[in-house]
């Protein structure tokens, strides 16, 4: 019984029945060729390629020894509704290899091989494609110029990846040696000197670019964030990046103001002080948003080095009548100027 149907088949009733009259299989196969062509540059072609030969079976046989097995009704039904294909031997295995160019700390630990390509094309593909998870590069051999050009990618989808991409394309710069070295057999598989600056379109605005992806970095690991890669960075994210990286790094950022209000509880012993600038330094607790990802419950310091109370005739007021607290002040710049400084408390 097979899958709950009577299934009549032969089987050695032994070892020595088995070695004796070994079960195979015999079969009549028909190949489309190229006229002209041997079966022997059909594999080769077909190895390039990658691409499976495809098999018309003229017949098929069970056999036991020389004997046609007498049960095999279910097995002809079986092969006149298969598909039969040759499958090419697979191309070389990967070998590791560095990407670098030559007096940058930043290089690409991969894995090169080669890759299928049209046997007519009469060229050569060497990838890392497979093995890569943010830097693609191909490296194409021409056999009748024998030549060799390359071509990248950047698959990347994290800042890290991108700071790295970045400052590596920023030494890619003529008269710098872009190599790729085989770090088993230690020989270089590739290198040439460069001629051009290989990030052309980008590359006058890639410091700029490389401190952004830095200073998110900062952020991601100060608070164990992951900012999404697929977004526009708004004025605002830029202007949000900037403050929180420089509170990482114990800098304060400066800004004017022209008004300001709060609620607070006042404790005066007099209010003759009320009418006079004053240095106010006070904490608040913020939210910021950055590519979409909330970063809470930040406490925030703020300085404002002159200010005084706009609302005084209702400060003095409330004060008159022992109401201090929760009171409503309206606050604007004094004499010294309307210059103040924050900064987040890492």
């Amino acid at each position: 019984m097979r899958n709950g149907k009577a299934d009549i088949h032969s089987e050695p009733v032994n070892e020595e029945a088995k070695t004796r009259f070994p079960q195979h299989i015999k079969g009549q196969a028909k190949v489309q060729m190229p006229a002209g062509m041997s079966f022997q540059e059909l594999l080769r072609r077909a190895r390039i390629s990658q691409v499976p030969i495809n098999i018309e079976m003229i017949d098929m046989q069970k056999m036991i020894g020389d004997i046609i097995d007498p049960y095999q009704d279910q097995f002809q039904k079986e092969w006149r509704k298969s598909t039969f294909k040759i499958v090419p031997e697979e191309l070389p295995v990967g070998m590791k290899a560095v990407i670098v160019i030559d007096g940058s700390p930043y290089q690409y630990d991969t894995i090169m091989r080669m890759q299928p390509v049209d046997p007519d094309a009469n060229i050569v593909k060497i990838s890392n494609v497979e093995y890569a998870s943010d830097f693609v590069l191909e490296l194409t051999y021409h056999m009748d110029t024998h030549v060799t050009d390359f071509t990248y990618k950047f698959i990347g989808k994290s800042w890290k990846s991108i700071h790295k991409f970045l400052n590596f394309m920023k030494v890619a710069v003529p008269k710098n040696v872009l190599r790729v070295h085989l770090t088993e057999v230690n020989q270089d598989l590739f290198y040439t000197e460069l001629n051009c600056v290989v990030f052309a379109e980008d590359y006058d605005s890639i410091d700029y670019n490389i401190e952004v992806a830095k200073r998110l970095l900062m952020i991601e690991n100060q608070f164990g964030l992951q900012f999404p890669t697929d977004q526009e960075l708004s004025n605002e994210d830029i202007e949000l990046i900037w403050f929180l990286s420089n509170s990482i790094m114990k800098i304060s950022e400066g800004f004017t103001w022209e008004n300001f209000s709060m609620t607070a509880n006042l404790h005066l012993v007099s209010s003759e002080s009320l009418d006079s600038d004053a240095c106010l330094k006070f904490k608040e607790i913020a939210s910021m948003t950055i590519l979409g990802i909330k970063v809470e419950n930040l406490n925030v310091w703020v300085e404002l080095e002159s200010a005084r109370i706009a609302n005084l005739t209702e400060v003095e007021a409330a004060i008159n009548t022992n109401n201090t607290e929760q009171i409503q002040i309206m606050l604007m710049p004094g004499e010294r100027g309307n210059h103040g400084t924050r900064i987040v408390e890492i």
